[in-house]
Protein backbone atom coordinates (compact mmCIF):
# COMPACT_ATOMS: atom_id res chain seq x y z
CA UNK A 1 0.00 0.00 0.00
CA UNK A 2 1.51 3.72 -0.78
CA UNK A 3 2.28 5.62 2.23
CA UNK A 4 0.34 9.22 3.45
CA UNK A 5 -2.97 9.17 4.69
CA UNK A 6 -5.35 7.03 2.95
CA UNK A 7 -8.52 8.75 3.66
CA UNK A 8 -6.84 11.84 1.57
CA UNK A 9 -5.48 10.10 -1.24
CA UNK A 10 -9.13 8.98 -1.52
CA UNK A 11 -10.47 12.59 -1.65
CA UNK A 12 -7.65 13.62 -4.11
CA UNK A 13 -8.71 10.74 -6.15
CA UNK A 14 -12.00 11.69 -5.61
CA UNK A 15 -11.54 15.16 -7.58
CA UNK A 16 -9.13 13.98 -10.10
CA UNK A 17 -12.16 11.97 -11.64
CA UNK A 18 -14.22 15.24 -10.97
CA UNK A 19 -11.96 16.67 -13.49
CA UNK A 20 -11.64 14.22 -15.80
CA UNK A 21 -12.02 10.16 -16.20
CA UNK A 22 -8.70 10.21 -18.56
CA UNK A 23 -6.64 8.87 -16.04
CA UNK A 24 -5.27 5.21 -15.06
CA UNK A 25 -3.73 4.12 -11.76
CA UNK A 26 -0.56 2.37 -12.90
CA UNK A 27 0.61 0.77 -9.19
CA UNK A 28 0.10 1.85 -5.81
CA UNK A 29 3.48 0.06 -4.29
CA UNK A 30 5.11 2.87 -2.24
CA UNK A 31 3.54 5.97 -4.26
CA UNK A 32 0.68 5.79 -6.45
CA UNK A 33 1.48 6.41 -10.35
CA UNK A 34 -1.09 8.26 -12.26
CA UNK A 35 -0.89 8.26 -15.62
CA UNK A 36 -3.20 10.99 -17.20
CA UNK A 37 -3.41 12.51 -20.57
CA UNK A 38 -1.61 15.09 -21.70
CA UNK A 39 -4.66 17.14 -22.41
CA UNK A 40 -5.98 17.38 -18.52
CA UNK A 41 -2.44 17.53 -16.77
CA UNK A 42 -2.67 21.35 -15.67
CA UNK A 43 -6.02 20.02 -14.64
CA UNK A 44 -4.79 17.10 -12.15
CA UNK A 45 -1.97 19.51 -11.15
CA UNK A 46 -4.58 22.47 -10.01
CA UNK A 47 -6.30 19.56 -7.59
CA UNK A 48 -2.96 18.29 -6.22
CA UNK A 49 -2.02 21.86 -5.23
CA UNK A 50 -5.73 22.59 -4.29
CA UNK A 51 -4.91 19.55 -1.91
CA UNK A 52 -1.67 21.35 -0.82
CA UNK A 53 0.42 18.62 -2.73
CA UNK A 54 4.18 20.07 -3.66
CA UNK A 55 5.66 18.98 -6.90
CA UNK A 56 9.02 18.48 -7.96
CA UNK A 57 11.14 17.00 -11.23
CA UNK A 58 13.67 14.31 -10.45
CA UNK A 59 16.90 14.52 -11.89
CA UNK A 60 15.95 17.22 -14.73
CA UNK A 61 16.09 13.92 -17.79
CA UNK A 62 16.48 14.45 -21.24
CA UNK A 63 13.17 13.56 -22.96
CA UNK A 64 13.12 12.66 -26.10
CA UNK A 65 10.59 12.71 -28.50
CA UNK A 66 7.18 13.56 -26.79
CA UNK A 67 8.20 12.41 -23.36
CA UNK A 68 7.67 14.49 -20.12
CA UNK A 69 9.65 14.12 -16.88
CA UNK A 70 7.26 12.23 -14.22
CA UNK A 71 5.79 14.97 -11.38
CA UNK A 72 6.54 13.83 -7.75
CA UNK A 73 4.02 15.49 -5.37
CA UNK A 74 3.80 15.21 -1.68
CA UNK A 75 2.17 16.68 1.47
CA UNK A 76 2.41 16.83 4.71
CA UNK A 77 0.74 13.93 5.51
CA UNK A 78 3.82 11.43 3.87
CA UNK A 79 1.22 11.32 0.99
CA UNK A 80 3.56 10.81 -2.48
CA UNK A 81 1.83 11.01 -5.68
CA UNK A 82 4.07 10.47 -9.04
CA UNK A 83 2.13 12.22 -12.14
CA UNK A 84 3.10 11.02 -15.46
CA UNK A 85 1.30 12.08 -18.90
CA UNK A 86 2.69 8.81 -20.84
CA UNK A 87 4.75 5.57 -20.61
CA UNK A 88 7.87 6.86 -20.70
CA UNK A 89 11.24 4.85 -19.48
CA UNK A 90 14.35 4.97 -19.47
CA UNK A 91 16.92 5.09 -22.70
CA UNK A 92 19.66 2.97 -22.68
CA UNK A 93 22.11 6.57 -22.92
CA UNK A 94 22.08 8.18 -19.05
CA UNK A 95 19.10 10.07 -17.60
CA UNK A 96 16.73 10.10 -20.72
CA UNK A 97 13.32 9.18 -21.04
CA UNK A 98 11.79 7.92 -24.36
CA UNK A 99 8.29 7.50 -24.88
CA UNK A 100 7.10 3.47 -25.83
CA UNK A 101 5.16 2.85 -29.17
CA UNK A 102 2.25 5.07 -29.34
CA UNK A 103 -0.28 2.19 -30.29
CA UNK A 104 0.38 0.42 -26.55
CA UNK A 105 0.11 4.08 -24.96
CA UNK A 106 -3.27 4.39 -26.69
CA UNK A 107 -3.97 0.97 -25.69
CA UNK A 108 -3.59 1.17 -22.11
CA UNK A 109 -6.52 3.82 -22.13
CA UNK A 110 -8.51 1.54 -24.44
CA UNK A 111 -8.72 -1.08 -22.03
CA UNK A 112 -8.28 0.05 -18.74
CA UNK A 113 -10.52 -1.04 -16.10
CA UNK A 114 -13.65 0.87 -13.76
CA UNK A 115 -12.89 0.28 -10.46
CA UNK A 116 -15.18 0.13 -7.45
CA UNK A 117 -12.87 1.43 -4.93
CA UNK A 118 -10.77 4.00 -4.46
CA UNK A 119 -8.57 4.17 -7.37
CA UNK A 120 -10.87 4.55 -10.10
CA UNK A 121 -9.41 3.01 -13.00
CA UNK A 122 -6.85 0.49 -12.81
CA UNK A 123 -4.68 -1.41 -16.22
CA UNK A 124 -6.37 -4.05 -17.76
CA UNK A 125 -4.18 -7.54 -16.54
CA UNK A 126 -2.51 -7.70 -20.06
CA UNK A 127 -1.62 -4.19 -19.96
CA UNK A 128 0.19 -4.30 -16.17
CA UNK A 129 1.92 -7.27 -17.45
CA UNK A 130 3.79 -5.36 -20.70
CA UNK A 131 4.05 -2.37 -18.76
CA UNK A 132 5.68 -4.15 -15.73
CA UNK A 133 7.98 -6.00 -17.96
CA UNK A 134 8.95 -2.93 -19.95
CA UNK A 135 9.63 -1.20 -16.67
CA UNK A 136 12.06 -4.29 -15.75
CA UNK A 137 13.53 -4.25 -19.11
CA UNK A 138 14.48 -0.24 -19.49
CA UNK A 139 13.72 1.55 -15.96
CA UNK A 140 15.35 -1.56 -13.48
CA UNK A 141 17.24 -3.95 -15.34
CA UNK A 142 16.47 -6.58 -12.76
CA UNK A 143 12.78 -8.01 -11.58
CA UNK A 144 12.12 -6.43 -8.27
CA UNK A 145 10.58 -9.06 -5.88
CA UNK A 146 6.95 -6.47 -5.75
CA UNK A 147 7.27 -6.57 -9.85
CA UNK A 148 7.04 -10.60 -9.45
CA UNK A 149 4.60 -10.51 -7.38
CA UNK A 150 2.69 -8.00 -9.52
CA UNK A 151 3.45 -10.21 -12.96
CA UNK A 152 1.94 -13.33 -10.89
CA UNK A 153 -1.15 -11.73 -9.94
CA UNK A 154 -2.07 -10.43 -13.18
CA UNK A 155 -1.10 -13.97 -14.61
CA UNK A 156 -3.43 -15.19 -12.77
CA UNK A 157 -6.29 -14.50 -15.49
CA UNK A 158 -5.22 -13.43 -18.45
CA UNK A 159 -5.52 -13.72 -22.26
CA UNK A 160 -2.59 -15.67 -23.58
CA UNK A 161 -3.41 -14.45 -26.90
CA UNK A 162 -4.12 -11.03 -26.36
CA UNK A 163 -0.97 -11.03 -24.38
CA UNK A 164 1.19 -11.67 -27.30
CA UNK A 165 -0.41 -9.04 -29.61
CA UNK A 166 -0.12 -6.41 -26.91
CA UNK A 167 3.81 -6.99 -26.29
CA UNK A 168 4.14 -6.88 -29.84
CA UNK A 169 3.04 -3.84 -29.78
CA UNK A 170 5.02 -2.43 -27.22
CA UNK A 171 8.59 -4.65 -27.66
CA UNK A 172 8.11 -5.52 -31.74
CA UNK A 173 9.93 -8.49 -32.31
CA UNK A 174 10.89 -9.15 -28.60
CA UNK A 175 7.72 -9.10 -27.87
CA UNK A 176 7.53 -12.98 -28.72
CA UNK A 177 10.32 -13.89 -26.18
CA UNK A 178 9.11 -11.42 -24.00
CA UNK A 179 5.62 -13.57 -24.17
CA UNK A 180 7.34 -17.15 -23.46
CA UNK A 181 9.21 -16.07 -20.43
CA UNK A 182 5.67 -14.83 -18.77
CA UNK A 183 4.02 -18.22 -20.20
CA UNK A 184 6.95 -20.05 -18.68
CA UNK A 185 7.43 -17.93 -15.62
CA UNK A 186 10.97 -17.27 -16.45
CA UNK A 187 10.75 -13.78 -14.42
CA UNK A 188 13.97 -13.16 -13.73
CA UNK A 189 15.34 -13.66 -16.74
CA UNK A 190 13.56 -10.77 -18.16
CA UNK A 191 15.85 -7.83 -18.19
CA UNK A 192 18.86 -10.11 -19.22
CA UNK A 193 17.13 -11.77 -21.79
CA UNK A 194 15.99 -8.50 -24.00
CA UNK A 195 19.95 -7.45 -23.42
CA UNK A 196 21.07 -9.88 -25.12
CA UNK A 197 18.59 -10.48 -27.98
CA UNK A 198 19.94 -10.49 -31.06
CA UNK A 199 17.06 -11.24 -33.68
CA UNK A 200 16.55 -7.59 -34.49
Amino acid sequence: MPAGNIQILERVLTSISEVTNDFIILSVHDDVDVLVKKDFKESVIKVLEGYNFRGHINGNPNCLYYSEPPIQYFDDNKCHIDLQTGLYYKGFLPNTLIPIDIQFQNYVFDTRIKTNDIWKYRLSNESNIVHTVCRIVFDKRKTPPHYKERLLKCMEDFNSDELLRVFNMALFKFGKRAHELILNKELDNIANEYITYTEY
